[in-house]
Parts: structure tokens; C-alpha cells; sequence
């Protein structure tokens, strides 16, 4: 047979097979591929994505209030405690577009897609095309993470026998930064997600191992009926999956199926705009589910069995590290230093088992390669594959230290989980109530609780936090105090470390500084019922205490303040009248 003689579209059996590195090999293409018309369009319109959500925060900093963020992981909220917010609202629409439609909303509004896709662009302006790495084990992983963020707390509810929740809308938030991390935290997961694990992992690395929503999408999308498919004009040229940034090997798909079957599509139409035949269209016709192949042979794996497990096993490892376990039934078990969102969490666990793998085959394989840089060749380690082994031994040795870490918080929580803090912490008869059980835990807390406040790499809102509690139970409330100072050192905008300062400030007697506490509180959370009977008690007190120092203005004005919180008050009146008749 002649090379005449092939048939257009060569199925993927006849590619050669995977070399020592882990990668797909670079697509195989006759010519150069002309530039996609879409492209520019696309970055446009997410570009346009970007420019709405700087609006929305415009909006909430002139306002005070806006609508709630428009961000999938909001819905958590919904099926736990039936709130129907914007996010909800916006993750429901989603799946119903892409059951029909398919990803389109991955591929032309997701924040963190155009932030993959800008990476990927940049690299390749260097010389370096990102080849994607292929797991079948992790690939589960983002379908499994959206399940636990939206259908566990369900599960929870119907386990504990809760019921279902009381849905309501909640379209309008004034606290809009509440259920996102902090700046550099955010910077850090952005930097890691949308940045390191694209050159490392390929051009949609977060997307195939991390992404919840992408997770859920994916089962939608082999339902869809709208897909890309082509026509008897192929001739196998191979410049669609040479421009695919979705790392679909779209030559190859639809020489077996005759249409895209892979889930990843994020429907970018780059595939579409290139093909010099004009034979790929996008049209609706069969779904994906069912499809039959043409031929039966696959793609051979980098990977073995228990290479797959090794992997899961890392992987999950490392998420326990970051993000901690279910709270419902391990509540001493929380994320790192209290801060580590899911999301980043995941990308930094799939990031990690991938390198933990590849760290194994350096010292196992003669020739091996990290993308475009040569690790080990002829049995023996490059320059590059000395400095990738120096970064392996840090990042490992950071993931030990975190490991360390967390083993001591959570030693530490078990023991204050077990003592009665709310009970007893302003009790008079808190000495005499202490059992030897409770002095016993709170001795392990606090030595727990201080390995982590002295070697923990940053600074762990709930350590003096909790270290304030116990300082309370043993009758110390000047440490304390000093304590939820350096708690709110660490974070200033969490509303609960001003709140409990003004209790211990009150009942140190210290009144006008518990005031400002509390003031500062409501001022963060203005929602909050217990901040608003913690004020009154504490307002009560510094006016009680003005009045007996004979500053009879200086206690009115705090009561007026006072008859604000609680509106009319027969009780405050009495009060009032009498102090103007001194």
C-alpha cells in the first residue's frame, strides 16, 4: 500500500508509542496550521468576562451591597443551608447550557480558563507548548470534588436526619470578600492553578485534575447533543489537534467516532477555524454516551496500575494535608492553618502526586524528560535534572513540614474540642468546676498549639485564638486578651477575634475598650445577633460605670447610642430621664 493508499484519517493505533517521558507526544501534523480565526474573539469576550466582575466590585464598594458573586463554589451554601444565591443560580444555568450545548461556559467565560489560556499563550510566545499529562485514575478526581462540594452536605443532612433545608433567595450580599481567601492567598492559588500547573501538567492541567465544576460538566457534555463532527473531506492533516488548547487529540477522535467524544472539549471552535478542508463543523446529531468506536484499539498509557495508585494515594495524602477532612464528622480535622480553599488544595495535590511520580522514575529510568527539558539521559542526571531534584527534595520537604504542621493542629484541636470553653470561660466558679480530664486537655492544647505558633510557616488565625480560650479557663484574661490582639494582627477583617476581645475587655471591667471592640465588629458583620446583645450588655456597663464616676453627659450619650441598637425602651427611658434630673 502507498502512502496514497492510507486512509484520510489515520486512527491512533498507527502514532508511535510513548517515549520515556510521561507526556503525549506533540501532535502529528502535515504543514503549518494557519491561525484561528476564533482565537482573538474568544480572548475578547473573556477579557469582556473580566471587565463585568471589576464592574460587579465597583458596584459593591460604591453601594455597600450588591449582587452576591457570581461563582459556581457559592452554591455549596445552597445545598447546605438553602441559600439560593447568584453563584447557585449561575452553576444551575451552567449545567443545563452544557447538556446542551456542551462546554461552551468553560471555553468562553471561565476566569480561570482564560488565565490557563493566557499561560499557554505566553509559553508558547517562548518556544514552549505545554503537552498535557494523562492519568486515568486522577481524572476522576474533579467529577468526585464536585460531588463533595455540592451533594455531601446533603448527605450530611440526610444522615443526621436534618431534612432538607429551607431554600430562600439571597441575591444581595454586603460582606462580598466573606467566603473568598485573603489577597495573597487568592495570588497564590491563581499563580499555581492557572500558571505552574499548566507548563507542568499541560494547557488545561487545573481543568482535568482539579476542577469541581469542570467534574460535573463533564457528565452533562456526553449527553450533548451539540458536538464537533466531520465530514468525508478530512484528510487526516492533523492540524486540528495541533491547535487544540483543550488537549483533545482531535484528529483522532473523530477518526474513531466521526465526531469529538472527549468531554474535555471546551468547544474553543480553534479546531474548527484552522481545518484546511473546512470538514470539521460544529452540528447536532448523536451524543457522545454510546458512541461506538471504529476501530477498538487505544491509546497506550504512560501509566501502570500501580503507578495509578500511587498517585491516588499521594494525591490524597496531600489533600488531607491542605485541606483537612470532612468537618461534619472531623471537625478537629481542618484545612491548613485554617486558611487552604478547596480548590487550591487540589491543584496542589494533583501537582504534587505528578512530581512525586516523576521524582520515582529519575531514579528508576536511564532517559527521561519534563516537557522540553531532558532530566536524566544515558542513566545519568542532567544540569536540569539536578535543579528539578533540588525543587523535588524543597517542595517535598515543604509538604513534610505541612504534614508536621498539621499533625500538631490537630492533636491540639481534639484536646480543645474536648473542653467546655463556652461554659466555662467567664464562669465565677470556673476553678472549682475543672475536672482533672479538663486540665489535662487544655495542658495538651497548649503545648500542641505552641509548636505550631512557633515553626508554622504563617500565622494560624485560630492558635492565639484558642490559646486566648484557654488562658481564659485558667483565669488569665490579661494574656488572653493579648492574645486576641495577635489574633487580630493576623487577620484583621474576621469579626469574630474583635468580638471576643470585647468580652474579655468586659470582664476585666474594661469598658470603653470593649466598646471600640465591639464597634469594630459590628462594623465588619453588622449582621450579626450576638455582636448586637454583646453591645448592649457592654454599653449598659460603661454607662452604669460613667454615671458612678459622675459623668452624667458622657452616660447619657452612651445610652442614646444604646436606645439606637435596641429602638424604644421604656426601661432606657427611666434611665435616661433620671440621669438628666441630676
Amino acid at each position: 500500500m502507498t502512502s496514497s493508499d492510507k486512509p484520510a484519517c489515520s486512527p491512533p493505533d498507527e502514532r508511535p508509542a510513548l517515549g520515556p517521558s510521561f507526556y503525549d507526544p506533540e501532535p502529528v501534523h502535515r504543514g503549518t496550521p494557519r491561525v484561528s480565526r476564533v482565537g482573538k474573539r474568544r480572548a475578547l469576550v473573556l477579557v469582556g468576562i473580566h471587565v463585568l466582575v471589576f464592574l460587579h466590585l465597583v458596584h459593591w464598594q460604591l453601594r455597600g451591597e450588591t449582587l452576591s458573586p457570581l461563582e459556581p463554589s457559592e452554591a455549596m451554601y445552597t445545598t447546605a443551608r438553602g441559600v439560593v444565591n447568584a453563584g447557585a443560580i449561575l452553576l444551575g444555568a451552567s449545567l443545563v447550557s452544557v447538556l446542551i450545548f456542551g462546554r461552551f461556559f468553560c471555553g468562553w467565560a471561565c476566569h480561570l480558563v482564560a488565565l490557563q489560556d493566557g499561560c499557554a499563550w505566553l509559553l508558547k510566545k517562548l518556544g514552549r507548548r505545554p503537552r498535557p499529562l494523562r492519568s486515568r485514575a486522577l481524572s476522576w478526581v474533579p467529577l468526585a470534588a464536585g460531588l463533595y462540594m455540592f451533594g455531601f452536605p446533603l448527605y450530611v443532612r440526610w444522615a443526621e436526619d436534618f431534612g432538607w433545608p429551607d431554600f430562600g433567595l439571597h441575591l444581595t450580599k454586603k460582606s462580598f470578600w466573606e467566603t473568598f481567601p485573603g489577597f495573597w492567598l487568592g495570588f497564590a492559588t491563581f499563580a499555581f492553578c492557572g500558571g505552574v500547573m499548566v507548563w507542568f501538567l499541560g494547557a488545561k492541567g487545573f481543568c482535568t485534575y482539579a476542577c469541581p465544576y469542570g467534574g460535573l460538566f463533564r457528565v452533562m457534555d456526553k449527553l450533548a447533543p451539540l458536538r464537533i463532527r466531520v465530514t468525508d473531506a478530512c484528510k487526516g492533516c492533523g492540524h486540528c489537534s495541533a491547535v487544540c488548547t483543550s488537549n483533545v487529540r482531535v484528529k483522532d477522535e473523530v477518526a474513531r467516532f466521526g465526531m469529538v467524544v472527549d468531554s474535555g472539549c471546551m468547544k474553543c471552535l480553534d479546531c474548527v477555524s484552522v481545518c484546511p478542508e473546512n470538514a470539521l463543523h460544529l452540528g447536532f446529531g448523536k451524543p457522545a454516551v454510546g458512541a461506538r468506536p471504529r476501530s477498538k484499539r487505544r491509546w497506550r498509557l504512560p501509566y501502570s496500575w500501580g503507578e495509578e495508585l500511587f498517585l491516588v494515594t499521594l494525591f490524597g495524602a496531600v489533600l488531607a494535608i491542605c485541606a483537612g477532612l470532612p468537618r461534619e464528622y472531623y471537625p478537629w480535622a481542618t484545612a491548613l492553618y485554617g486558611r487552604m480553599p478547596l480548590l487550591f488544595s487540589l491543584g496542589l495535590a494533583s501537582g504534587t502526586a505528578f512530581l512525586g511520580l516523576y521524582l520515582w522514575r529519575f531514579y528508576r529510568s536511564p532517559m527521561l524528560t519534563l516537557q522540553t527539558l531532558v532530566l536524566r539521559q544515558e542513566g545519568r542526571a542532567t544540569r536540569s535534572g539536578r535543579v528539578f531534584l533540588a525543587v523535588a527534595v524543597i517542595w517535598f520537604g515543604l509538604v513534610l513540614h505541612s504534614a508536621w504542621i498539621q499533625a500538631e493542629t490537630w492533636v491540639a484541636n481534639r484536646a480543645f474540642e474536648r473542653l467546655p470553653v463556652g461554659e466555662l470561660a467567664f464562669a465565677p466558679d470556673r476553678e472549682a468546676r475543672l475536672t482533672g480530664e479538663n486540665r489535662s486537655d487544655i495542658a495538651a492544647a497548649k503545648e500542641h498549639y505552641a509548636v505550631v505558633r512557633r515553626w508554622g510557616l504563617v500565622g494560624d488565625l485560630r492558635v492565639p485564638t484558642r490559646l486566648g480560650s484557654l488562658a481564659l479557663l485558667e483565669g488569665d484574661a490579661e494574656r488572653a486578651a493579648r492574645l486576641m490582639r495577635e489574633a487580630i494582627a493576623v487577620d484583621p477583617e474576621f469579626a469574630y477575634s474583635h468580638g471576643d476581645l470585647a468580652k474579655i475587655l468586659a470582664s476585666q471591667g474594661r469598658f470603653a475598650e470593649a466598646k471600640a471592640s465591639i464597634e469594630e465588629a459590628l462594623r465588619l458583620k453588622p449582621e450579626e445577633p450576638e455582636f448586637r446583645e454583646v453591645a448592649k450588655q457592654i454599653l449598659v456597663r460603661r454607662a452604669e460605670q460613667l454615671a458612678q464616676s459622675g459623668d452624667f453627659p458622657a452616660a447619657i450619650e452612651v445610652l442614646e447610642e444604646l436606645k439606637n441598637l435596641t429602638g424604644p425602651n421604656p426601661m432606657l427611658d427611666a434611665m435616661l430621664r433620671q440621669l438628666r434630673g441630676q
